[in-house]
């Protein structure tokens, strides 16, 4: 049995792009959310956990100001773990099943 496999190289990525288009959305989902969140979501926390620190008057009140700041910094941390070990596993089953694609095509079109 003699497989075609495009012979340009466009034609061969996308070849084996759509063969697992799924993990590989999900990988740069996950990266695109993890790069945005990273970036704009705790400097702006962290600007606004600042500015609250800036304008206490009282000791006593600092707590209970940075109570919802501080767990909404706490959430989107765990939130970035979560999201990073997720990318983490997705990278470890759509890279090798990607490898294995190419390597069992190639090998079969050279037969």
């Amino acid at each position: 049995m003699h497989h075609t496999i495009p012979l340009n190289y466009p034609s061969f990525i996308l070849y084996f792009i759509r063969q697992h288009w799924i993990g590989l959305i999900l990988i740069f989902i996950t990266s695109i959310l993890t790069i945005a969140s990273s970036t704009t979501f705790i400097p702006l926390i962290i600007s606004y956990i600042v500015d609250t620190l800036n304008g206490i008057n009282h000791q006593k009140d600092a707590f209970s100001v940075l109570t919802i700041p501080l767990m909404i910094f706490i959430f989107i941390l765990g939130a970035l773990e979560i999201i990073s070990r997720i990318k983490g596993y997705l990278f470890g089953i759509v890279y090798p099943r990607l490898e294995a694609s190419v390597r069992m095509n190639l090998f079969a079109f050279s037969l």
